[in-house]
């Protein structure tokens, strides 16, 4: 799988990966992390 990493802006990062229940389950644990919908493909 690759997982895509890029910057947002000065304060963000975003990621970009195909749909993966065990990556997201993993990305949730990430401390400060927040879901965008707008920014969901």
């Amino acid at each position: 799988m690759e997982i895509y990493l890029f910057k947002r802006d000065e304060a963000t990062l975003g990621l970009q990966f195909e749909f993966d229940r065990a990556t997201i389950d993993i990305i949730k644990t990430l401390p400060g992390r927040r879901w965008v919908p707008e920014a969901s493909l």
